[in-house]
């Protein structure tokens, strides 16, 4: 006959050997998911890094079209002052053709009143 001393440390070893395997089994879960969780970390990175490189391109871009605006801003202006300057000149031009036509129309009186005397 078996004592029962020895189906309780029979019992003890094999629920020993079970809880240890499952342990075991615990930490391959374990090792796992600190895997999957170490590829998550360096995803994660280089997604932060690639969203940083697009900020930074972006606020390039941003950059670029303020100056190219302010430029453009800078050409119309002094588009502005090139056609004023230039219906002044428009304005002096007209003045000296109709002073020329008038000293024109005086030197041929003179021209006249020389050759008649």
């Amino acid at each position: 006959m078996i004592s029962p001393l020895r189906i309780a440390s029979d019992a003890f070893r094999h629920f020993a050997a079970d809880a240890a395997q499952a342990i075991e089994q615990v930490n391959d879960i374990i090792r796992e998911l600190s895997g999957i969780a170490t590829t998550v970390a360096a995803t994660v990175d280089q997604q932060n890094s690639a969203v940083a490189s697009i900020a930074q391109g972006v606020n390039r871009a941003s950059d670029e079209a303020r100056t190219g605006a302010q430029s453009m801003g800078r050409v119309a202006d002094v588009t502005t002052d090139a056609r004023a300057t230039a219906a002044g000149v428009k304005h002096l031009a007209d003045a000296v053709a109709l002073e020329a036509e008038s000293l024109e129309a005086e030197v041929r009186r003179f021209l006249t009143d020389v050759q008649a005397a």
